[in-house]
Formats: structure tokens, sequence, C-alpha cells
């Protein structure tokens, strides 16, 4: 069972949507996936995105694949992939208001 964070007064769609998301992506990448970071709202962006995720070395093929899983899920996720020296990405999100959608193994 995946321990999960997620704000709580997000819409409901969007709650499982994200969880669903994080789920998939860390069935794909497993341990590479560092962080999933959802903003409140499908609405909100940083970037011009709603969801982060960092993937330890993400390359090119890495954001395609994301973004196959992205279309796969729900057509408003719009993420941003960056790897793990990001740390600027990481701090825009969490001031506007996203939240870690934890999927490490428990």
């Amino acid at each position: 069972m995946l321990p999960i964070i997620v704000e709580m007064r997000v819409p409901e769609g969007w709650r499982k949507t994200v969880l669903r998301f994080a789920s998939e992506l860390r069935e794909l990448f497993g341990d590479r996936l560092l962080r999933v970071i959802a903003l409140p709202n499908p609405e909100d962006g940083v970037y011009e995105s709603n969801v982060l995720v960092v993937l330890e070395g993400a390359d090119q093929e890495d954001v395609m694949r994301v973004m196959e899983v992205a279309v796969s899920v729900d057509e408003r996720l719009n993420p941003l992939v960056v790897d793990e020296e990001d740390e600027e990405a990481v701090r825009m999100f969490l001031r506007a208001g996203g939240r870690d959608v934890k999927v490490t193994e428990g």
C-alpha cells in the first residue's frame, strides 16, 4: 500500500486523478520517481503546469513517457517534469499551494 498525502480541500475528481497519476508513475519509474507535487486545483498553474514530477536523471524520453501517462489518466493533467537538481521548480510549486503526493512504498 502506498502512503499518500493530498490536500483535502481540492475538488474530489482532481484528488482521484492525481492519486492515479502518481501511482502509475511509480509503477513506470520505480525509485527514480522522487516527488510528485500537485497544485490544489487543476485550473491552477506554475510554469503553465498543475503537477510537478521530479525524476532522478530526467531526460526528454522520460518527459514523453510522463506526458503519455498524463494523457491516459486525465486531460486536465499538465505536468512539468524536472530532475532532482531543479530546486527552484519545487519551491515555486510549494509556494503556489502545491502538496506532495507521497508514493513511496511503505
